[in-house]
């Protein structure tokens, strides 16, 4: 086993930073959308958010006390082919941050924009990965982020179509 590098303990560290913002913005967008189906995707996405932050602390202790991964197996179950196709992005609003008086639609493109964003960074982590363990768990946290995206896009889709959130 090769020793962990700076360099891997740096790049998880960027990797929690993603999880921890991503994780204040869902809460922040649960307690401003009024809708409570709304408020219950958003709740829901910060609780993702906080359980892969989890999993990501957990493997920076482990890398520092002993030099090893301790990937779950949530983790070690995942199935994810980086060369899958992107997500579609004819929907990203190009905003660098949400306005306070922002909308559920402007919150839901925006939200959709920023897993695209993180989709995109777990991939590349992914595929510069020297380690098969780290590379597994880029490989998740991928995965992840495409779930959450189709989650936000249906509810884009319902919302914007229908007027309501999906079900």
């Amino acid at each position: 086993m090769e020793p962990v590098t700076c360099d891997a303990l740096d790049a998880l560290s960027q990797t929690l930073c993603r999880q921890e913002d991503a994780q204040a913005f869902y809460s922040e967008v649960a307690e401003r959308t009024m809708n409570l189906k709304g408020a219950e995707v958003f709740r829901e996405l910060a609780a993702d958010a906080q359980a892969q932050a989890e999993i990501i602390r957990d493997q920076i202790r482990s890398l520092t006390e002993s030099n090893q991964w301790d990937l779950p197996e949530c983790v070690l179950a995942c199935d994810f082919s980086p060369e899958s196709p992107r997500f579609p992005h004819e929907l990203e609003s190009q905003r660098q941050e949400l306005r306070p008086d922002a909308s559920e639609m402007e919150a839901l493109l925006f939200a959709i924009e920023k897993v695209n964003e993180h989709y995109d960074y777990y991939v590349g982590r992914a595929r510069a990965a020297d380690d098969a363990q780290a590379k597994q768990l880029y490989e998740y946290l991928a995965e992840q982020a495409r779930q959450r995206f189709e989650m936000l896009r249906l509810d884009y889709d319902s919302v914007s179509g229908m007027g309501g959130w999906a079900d």
